[in-house]
This record gives C-alpha cells, structure tokens and sequence, in this order.
C-alpha cells in the first residue's frame, strides 16, 4: 500500500503546470494571443488549496522546512561553490601525498617515490588556481644554506613542524627545493608563510644587524668561491680525466657551476637585505 502512496505521489509530481487567474486575452477559438497571457502556472497536485484563494491567480502552495534547508544548501553552493572545488581539489592531492608517505614508512614504496609524487602535486597546483596551496621556491638559494641544519629544513624539520602546531593549515613540508603548504583557511596559509619567510630571513642574515655587514660577508664568501673555482680550472685537466670527458667540456660545467652558485649567493645577500626574492624566469 505504501508503495502504490508512494507511485501515485510521484505521478502526481510529473503532472505539468496549469494556468491560475484571468489575466488572458484570448481569441474567437480560445486560444490566448501572443503576449497576451499573463496568468500564473502552477502545479495543482503540489499546492495545499485547490481553490483560487483571491481571484487574482495567487495559490498557496508547501514550503517545507526541508524545502527551506535545500535552498540553503543551493545558495551555499552557490555562494562557495568554487571554494569547495578548489577545496576538494586540494583534498585529493593531500590524501595522495599522505597514503604515499605512509607507504614509504612501511617499505612499501621508496623515497623517490615520493618525491616523485610530490612533484606531481606541485606541478598540477603551482600555477595558483588553487587559492589553498602556497610554496616557497628555495631553488635561488646556495645549497650549503638549504642543507645547513641551523636554517631548519633538514634533519626533524623543526621549522615546518613549528609552523603545523602555530598555524590551522593542514600540511608544511620541506620538499627539497620549496617549502609547501595547505589548509582550508586562506588567512592562516598567508601567515604561515610569511612566518616562513621571516624565519628564513633571519637565517640568512645570520650574526649581520646591518646591509654593510651582510655585503661584507657576501664579499668575503664570493671570494672564497672565486678561489675554489680558480684552482679547479687549474686541475681541469685532472678532473676531466676522472670525469672522462674533454677538458673543453670540463671547464665548460666548471663556469656554469660557479656562475649559478655566485648567482645564489647574490640573490641570498638580496633576500637577506630586503626579504623579497626577485622572480626568475628561467625557474
């Protein structure tokens, strides 16, 4: 019985709409004129009155509480509909890194893998459609800095786990060459980042207070570089021999290396000096 109520309720709800009032003109056969018909339509199995209430078209039709909760729900989704998609999009990458990294503690995958794996999240998420992933490229920085334990990426990563217990964000991590983060809260992703920034910053001034100390430490550094590289292009011919390549080819990796060091240098002396990290194109 109940599913013969149930069939019949639905049949009623496909019933089609019917005109209410007498706003209409109609012609000789009864059919309204073209712009003439201004009458309401409703679906009579779903009102609550039959009858026309005042003569002028208006029907009382339900509005239930559930109705009143889905056009809420509508507007919602309306309203944040691209927060919740760039949100679950986030979500997918997220619940990917974790099950990868859980699977590596277990041996079952290995740690390239998961920097594979994290490559792929940054590459799909780096062009900055998703609001609620945020990174900091270290690719312009010197190695021995990135590496130093003192700047608090390497070894148990003290620096990203006091920013997951500062700040509502749901994943930091250092990933090698950038520190990445994500959360639901834009705000509280901002800030943690520029909390990162700042704690780098200090890093990078090290003992200096003031931009002569730190030019004269940068001075002093690229000096040394200098010298490093002067005495590997006088042994390039020794070098080429263990590398077995030409000596041409070896003082050739030889300049670039020095020049992308000296690079790194300089742009750690302006990140130290200003904050701001000058965006490379070729990165």
């Amino acid at each position: 019985m109940a599913t013969t109520n149930a069939a019949h309720a639905y049949e009623q709800s496909l019933y089609p709409m019917v005109p209410t009032g007498d706003e209409v003109i109609f012609d000789q056969e009864g059919v309204p004129f073209i712009g003439c018909d201004y009458r309401a339509f409703i679906n009579r199995p779903a009102s609550c009155n039959y009858t026309n209430i005042d003569f002028n078209g208006q029907w009382c039709v339900d509005y239930t509480h559930d109705d009143l909760l889905a056009d809420i729900h509508g507007l919602e989704l309306a309203i944040w509909g691209d927060r919740n998609k760039e949100l679950k999009e986030l979500q997918a990458h997220k619940d990917l890194l974790d099950h990868v990294a859980f699977l590596v503690s277990i041996g079952e995958m290995t740690e390239a893998d998961l920097k594979d794996t994290q490559d792929s999240v940054h590459d799909a998420l780096k062009d900055g459609h998703n609001r609620y992933y945020h990174f900091f490229d270290l690719r312009q920085f010197p190695g021995n800095f990135i590496r130093d334990p003192s700047t608090g990426l390497v070894d148990r990563g003290d620096l990203c786990n006091f920013l997951r217990k500062n700040y509502k964000v749901w994943y930091v991590a250092f990933q090698g060459n950038r520190v990445v983060a994500m959360g639901s809260r834009y705000l509280e992703l901002v800030a943690c980042m520029e909390k990162l920034r700042d704690e780098l910053q200090i890093q990078a001034r090290g003992a200096c207070l003031w931009s002569s100390q730190m030019t004269e430490r940068y001075e002093r550094r690229t000096a040394e570089m200098e010298r490093l590289y002067e005495q590997e292009m006088d042994n390039s011919d020794l070098i080429s021999e263990t590398w077995e390549i030409s000596i041409e080819d070896t003082e050739k990796i030889l300049t670039d290396s020095y020049n992308e060091e000296l690079y790194q240098e300089e742009q750690l002396r302006i990140f130290a000096c200003t904050g701001r990290l000058p965006v490379d194109p070729l990165l």
